[in-house]
């Protein structure tokens, strides 16, 4: 058996289940899903759809039972191709088109005309297959009998046609009315397969198939038992609603705009709005009902217009049993005789009033809904649309008052027979403001009355209370008896009131208070023993409590008058039983005190009285002038006490032992502590009054003009402190301070700015100020032999002081800062720069003598450091000292020298006429190109020094020159002298064989050695100074074969062109000899020719003569010189350079003169490492 095709067939197996029973599920869900109710867009001839599913607004599902009436007629409608037929009375007009005969099919749909049997479905709608027109009622796979009724309703015709499709589970109906008007319900929407209309569609299409509304498709399961669909060309219009006499007082934040209020039964409220119908015919007059909710519809609470054969009315929705009933009132007649159906659309008037019973307070949605005979419901609500207040407010706070308007607290005591008054509160709207009159509103006095009523339940009422605090008076019993009062709000639910009435107890009290006991006057404390006299107003009384039986102690009184009704009585707190008094007068004074108990009986009186002895001792005679400023901070200060200038009763002396004093260092308000003078009391002082008391301290103080200090003291009778006046002292002890000179000490500074800006300083003293009468200075540019100053300005002999002219000073801060500056052009450079300043203060500070009119300050004497020039020196080479052109020199200027701050900051220049060649201060290794004499000149700057003014220095060199031959390796080192020289090495140096200059990891011998790496040619050599320039491959670094005797060589190339000149001249002299002999032969034969033509004559021949080539040179002799050109390889010439010589001697000395070679450029090339050869112009290899 084949396993694995086994096992292909049962996964295959499995995948078809879980397929099969996710489509189950998908099914289920789909058939269970919410659906949430619509109402369509118009088709283009103007009709829509509207179902009873939520939201509104919606149809209402109202099922016709037409099989169970008992009047219906049965269609007998068989099998799926089945139909009746039904022939109306009256006319039902559909899209446009009145029709009188309706075919039912079997299959759920209505069609007009004729009959035509359709299985189109599935498509959709609309279609153009036929029939057309067609009403799709329930149009699909099911089918069933049908019955159908007609009836009239509010003067309308309509017919009713119920299809009963029990074994599809379906029951269904469809209602046409003569106002074209469609509404079809359903009881049952399908079972099992055909569950929420499944394989069914629902929908309306004109005469052409091409226009039309689809409700539901074929595959669609959106049904629901028990819902309707309704369809028409016409539906309401609402618009323009207002509240036209709401109150508009406050904004709302959010939005800026004025809310409109109404309140609870102030008034009638008048609301307007435009309704119509789009009815093509009959526009507003289409319209049937009219409803407009207040608050949410759920509540229903809802006034109703209604129109019925001609007549319309409003009422209150639902009737007497209405929710609206006992929440809201309407004016029946005033609504009526405004709404206006004259003209379209109507302009409908309602008038409300809310009543205090209403269930919502707080912004409030008005919905407004109305339908027409065709006109299926419409309603627009708004929210917010105005804020509707129930609750009231309770403003201010119940109280009671006795007579003389006295307030009286719930537990407490009345006068008997007393008239008391319950007010202070009063209603007034939640939404109001009672901070603004205009916008404050009441309940009115037909909603609401304030009644008191006492324990007895008698009632006392105040029933004119809008708008204003309620009052109600009563009297209280004649004899001591508790009353218990309650406060209430009747009219009003108390629900609705913001605020609590309270429940106040009263008690009769008629007895009388005693008089205060122990009643005590002392003079200075609560606890001072006297008590017979005092100096001052201030008196201190103590009584015993009084205890009350009645009611009790509500305050006591005390007064220096004994009329218990004069206004001028302390009142005191009944737990208070003691009183500072506070004003008296010379002689016998008396206060009176009584207790007064908390109904308003006054008690009995205590008095007392204490004599009263009033004169302060003074103070004369301070020692120090308050204008002159002091020059100590601890100056002697005096001052005088007495107590009067004559003898008299009222004068008891100073007491000495109580004199003081204080001081305060910053103003008046900075007193420090009082001081003990240090003084004894004696009797003499206290015997005659008049004597005079002096005062002597030395205090200490501190600069400044806000010193001051001040005395007091006291008299035997303990009059005082008397306190003297505030006694200023200006005290100065600080010199004048000069700061900020300019130009700043210990800085160079270059001349053209010393004498450009000004000398500046600033005299400074911030007590008492500068004196600006004398200013003086003085300056120096030398010293003489002692180091004494030598004085530019005024008499040597005198100090040099010049008086400083007025117009070289400003001030500044007044005289506290004194600002001099002035120009000065004589400063020179160099440190011999010195000026110096003296002045003085107010008060007279200063040490220095040396001029009239002193004592004055000196400044510090301020040195100016001008910058000066550096000093250029070369310290090699030496002056004409001589090099060949091969030497790398050094010019060295590391000696130049600076005296200021510069001397480590110099600037160099090192140039030859105008070429610059170097900026070190050292000049290292330079070559020049040119033999004779050079003048290389240092410039040398600092930084007040740069340009045609710096230090100058000049070098004269002599530059002699030869040059290396190709055939020498004078340092040993594997690279000839000329490629070494070509190249900038030294030649001299071996040293340099392993140097790698140009950094690119080949030595100078391996770049000479070239690619092949072998030192018999050169014509693969690199360049040794240029990174890009390098062999193929790096080769031997071993030394090259060193020429031990190049005179060997020389000899031996001599030998090879003597041997080429012998091989050239054997071959000349062979061809003249063929030559010759070839002439001879010719010569023969014309002399024998002319032999045989002429006699012949004896003529002698020529000696034979050697003959040598001039065009072939001869060797020169070993001291003979060679041309120069002859020096180099033909190919190498050295553009713009003397040739070089025949190699001197193995000597290495001195190097041979050679004639002088033209002048190099003014500004010949200096030779770059980093460049490469082709682009460098000193590389001449």
């Amino acid at each position: 058996m084949d396993k694995s095709g086994e096992k292909s067939r049962a996964l295959m197996a499995l995948a078809v289940v879980i397929f099969l029973t996710a489509a189950g599920f998908f099914v289920m869900y789909s058939a269970t899903e919410d659906v949430e109710g619509s109402k369509s867009d118009k088709d283009s001839r103007g009709y829509y759809y509207m179902d009873s599913l939520d939201p509104s607004p919606k149809t209402t599902y109202n099922w016709v039972d037409v099989a169970g009436s008992g009047s219906s007629t049965n269609l007998f409608i068989s099998g799926s191709s089945g139909h009746g037929t039904i022939d109306l009375t009256w006319d039902f007009p559909y899209y446009g088109i009145d029709y009188t005969r309706i075919h039912v099919a079997a299959r759920g749909y209505l069609c007009f005309n004729s009959w035509y049997l359709s299985y189109g479905y599935s498509s959709g709608m609309p279609q153009s297959s036929n029939p057309n027109p067609m009403i799709a009622v329930m149009w699909g796979f099911g089918y069933g009998n049908a019955y159908y009724l007609t009836g009239i309703t509010n003067n309308v015709n309509w017919v009713a046609i119920e299809w009963v499709l029990n074994s599809y589970g379906m029951h269904y109906e469809v209602i046409l009315y003569e106002t074209g008007v469609i509404k079809m319900q359903y009881d049952r929407t399908g079972s099992s397969s055909y569950q929420g209309g499944y394989y069914h569609t629902i929908g309306i299409e004109d005469e052409t198939g091409s226009v039309g509304i689809q409700y539901k498709g074929f595959y669609d399961q959106t049904m629901e038992d028990q819902m309707a669909i309704e369809w028409s060309f016409a539906e309401a219009d609402i618009s323009d609603f207002k509240v036209e006499n709401a109150h508009l007082d406050f904004n709302n934040t959010q939005t800026g705009e004025m809310i409109p209020v109404c309140y609870a039964e102030m008034e009638y409220y008048k609301f307007t709005f435009n309704a119509t119908s789009t009815h093509p015919t009959s526009g507003a007059n289409d319209l049937s009902d009219i409803r407009v909710y207040f608050g949410p519809p759920s509540l229903g609470i809802f006034a109703q217009y209604t129109l019925l054969g001609g007549s319309a009315w409003w009422q209150m929705g639902g009737g007497d049993s209405g929710a609206g009933n006992g929440t809201i009132e309407i004016d029946l007649d005033r609504s009526r005789t405004e709404t206006n159906r004259l003209g379209d659309p109507w302009n409908m008037v309602l008038y409300v009033k809310f009543l205090f019973a209403f269930p919502m307070n707080g912004f409030l949605p008005v919905t407004i809904w109305a339908r027409g005979g065709a006109a299926l419901p419409t309603q627009m609500t708004l929210e917010d649309a105005f804020y509707l207040d129930t609750y009231v407010d309770l403003a201010g706070e119940v109280v009671v008052h006795g007579d003389g308007g006295r307030v009286l607290r719930s537990g407490g005591f009345t006068r008997d027979n007393e008239t008391i008054t319950f007010s202070g509160a009063m209603l007034v709207y939640n939404m109001t403001d009672l901070s603004d009159p205009n916008k404050t509103y009441y309940p009115p006095n037909a909603s609401f009355f304030f009644v008191v009523v006492d324990e007895e339940l008698t009632e006392y009422t105040d029933t004119n209370v809008s708008g204003r605090e309620f009052s109600i008076s009563l009297n209280m019993p004649l004899r001591k008896l508790t009353k218990e009062f309650r406060v209430l709000i009747r009219g009003i639910p108390s629900e609705k009131i913001n605020g609590e009435l309270p429940t106040i107890s009263l008690e009769v009290d008629d007895s009388i208070p005693t008089a205060p006991s122990s009643l005590v006057i002392r003079a200075d404390s609560f606890k001072d023993k006297q008590k017979e006299v005092d100096n001052d107003d201030i008196l201190y009384v103590s009584w015993g409590s009084v205890v009350d039986s009645g009611s009790g102690v509500m305050e006591y009184k005390i007064s220096s008058s004994p009329d218990p009704n004069n206004e001028s009585a302390i009142v005191l707190d009944p737990r208070i039983t003691s009183y500072v008094w506070n004003g008296t007068v010379p002689g016998e004074f008396r206060l009176y005190v009584w207790a007064v108990d908390k109904v308003g009986h006054i008690g009995e009186m205590a008095s007392k009285s204490i004599k009263i002895d009033k004169s302060d001792p003074f103070f004369t005679d301070f020692s120090l002038d308050q204008n002159v400023w002091v020059r100590t901070l601890t100056p002697t200060i005096a001052i005088n006490a007495r107590d009067g200038w004559t003898v008299s009763d009222d004068v008891s002396g100073v007491r000495r032992s109580t004199a003081e004093y204080s001081i305060s260092t910053e103003g008046l308000d900075e007193y420090e502590d009082w001081i003990s003078v240090g003084l004894y009391d004696d009797e003499v002082t206290r015997a005659t009054g008049t004597e005079i008391t002096e005062i002597k301290i030395q205090p200490r103080f501190v600069e400044g003009t806000e010193n001051y200090i001040r005395f007091r003291i006291k008299d035997w009778a303990g009059n005082g402190y008397a306190v003297s006046e505030d006694y200023n002292l200006k005290i100065d002890v600080t010199e004048v301070a000069f700061e900020d000179f300019f130009p700043t000490q210990g800085v160079w500074h270059n001349l053209d700015v010393v004498n450009v800006k000004e000398v500046s300083v600033y005299l400074v003293d911030d007590t008492s100020g500068v004196d600006t009468t004398y200013l003086y200075y003085r300056i120096s540019h030398e010293l003489d032999e002692n180091g004494n100053y030598v004085w530019s300005t005024g008499i040597q002999q005198q100090g040099g002081w010049e008086d400083l002219p007025r117009k070289w000073y400003d001030k500044v801060d007044g005289n506290n800062r004194v600002w001099i500056h002035f120009p000065y052009e004589e400063f020179q450079e160099g440190e011999l720069n010195f000026i110096q300043f003296i002045a003085k203060d107010y008060a007279g500070n200063g040490q220095y003598t040396g001029q009239p009119r002193g004592p004055w300050t000196q400044s510090p004497m301020y040195q100016i450091l001008v910058n000066t020039k550096p000093h250029a020196i070369i310290s090699a080479p030496r002056n004409f000292q001589h090099f060949n052109l091969t030497d790398l020199i050094t010019f060295d200027g590391s000696q130049s020298f600076d005296i200021d701050i510069d001397k480590g900051n110099l600037k160099f220049e090192w140039k030859e006429g105008n070429t610059t060649l170097s900026r070190d201060m050292v000049f290292e290794n330079y070559r020049f190109e040119t033999t004779g004499f050079h003048t290389i000149t240092l410039y040398v700057g600092d930084s007040g020094h740069k340009g045609s003014d710096r230090a100058v220095a000049s070098v004269i060199v002599n530059i002699t020159s030869f040059t290396p031959s190709p055939l020498m390796d004078s340092d040993n080192d594997g690279m000839d002298d000329l490629w070494e020289w070509n190249n900038l090495l030294n030649y001299l140096d071996g040293s340099d064989r392993d140097e790698d200059p140009d950094g690119d990891g080949y030595t100078n011998i391996q770049e000479y050695r070239g690619t092949d790496g072998s030192a018999r040619t050169r014509d693969d050599a690199t360049n040794p100074w240029d990174p890009a320039s390098k062999p193929a491959f790096k080769g031997r670094d071993d030394p090259a074969p060193v020429i031990k005797n190049p005179f060997d060589i020389w000899v031996f190339i001599a030998i090879i062109v003597a041997a080429i000149i012998i091989a050239a001249l054997i071959v000349l002299i062979g061809y003249l000899r063929i030559h010759r002999d070839e002439d001879k032969v010719k010569r023969e034969e014309a002399e024998e020719e002319a032999m045989l033509a002429t006699p012949q004559l004896d003529i002698p021949t020529m000696p034979a003569m050697p003959m040598v080539d001039t065009s072939v040179p001869t060797l020169p002799s070993p001291e003979t010189q060679v041309d120069e050109s002859a020096a180099l390889p033909p190919a190498q010439p050295v553009e713009g350079e003397p040739l070089p010589t025949e190699p001197a001697p193995v000597d290495y000395g001195e190097p041979q003169p050679v004639p002088e070679a033209a002048p190099p450029e003014e500004n010949p090339p200096v030779y770059d490492p980093n460049q490469p050869q082709g682009e460098n112009p000193a590389y001449q290899g």
